[in-house]
């Protein structure tokens, strides 16, 4: 007659987790698989920090919405409209990442209504210019965690004074801001003070 089988020791989450980051001495360990050409777009520090306010998702029918600017923007920031937006731009970008002349070593590049940072990152705009700093601007916060070195991003609404000093930019990238612009030409004229170099476009 065999012994009678013995039931497995029941697992914990603890036994799961990885043992990289088990927290049994209060401390985790860093990942050390990572691509060294990429960094956190945003550096969070004692100084620097998203309010809660900013990233307090409104909810409306089921979607969600920005929290910042309230009704500045009229589309949801769901994962549902993320996935369309980036459909649209690589729809539009199959041959081109950009249409207009960039001039041939820009230095700071503006994404204006980046949304999720497609344009800026996987349409390699910052690695095609590696020299360039790539700065995109949106009211939410849902652009990837890990971006190339160059590239950054910043919550804000574009519709409010811009604090970028004049002759920033070399080229200003602008799409898919339909019923987000109350003023065109408001709007226009500052892209022009921050873009206003021999070579630059708006």
């Amino acid at each position: 007659m065999s012994s009678p089988e013995t039931s497995p020791r029941l697992r914990t989450p603890e036994d799961l987790a990885d043992p990289a980051v088990r927290p049994e001495d209060g401390t985790i360990e860093p990942d050390t698989d990572s691509d060294s050409s990429y960094t956190k777009s945003i550096e969070v520090t004692d100084t620097e920090s998203l309010k809660s306010s900013i990233i307090e998702y409104k909810w409306v029918h089921g979607r969600r919405f920005h929290a910042y600017g309230d009704g500045t923007y009229w589309g949801a920031n769901d994962d549902r409209q993320q996935e369309a937006e980036d459909l649209m731009q690589v729809t539009i970008s199959t041959s081109h990442i950009q249409h207009s002349p960039i001039g041939e070593n820009p230095q700071n590049i503006l994404d204006v209504g980046c949304g999720t940072g497609i344009w800026a990152i996987n349409s390699d705009m910052a690695d095609l210019h590696p020299s360039a700093e790539v700065v995109g601007v949106d009211l939410s916060p849902i652009q990837p965690n890990f971006v190339p070195l160059n590239c950054r991003f910043e919550v804000d609404d574009i519709n409010k004074e811009w604090t970028y000093p004049d002759n920033k930019f070399d080229f200003i990238h602008l799409r898919y801001m339909t019923g987000t612009v109350p003023n065109w030409k408001d709007l226009l004229q500052k892209a022009q003070r921050q873009d206003i170099t021999s070579h630059s476009t708006v």
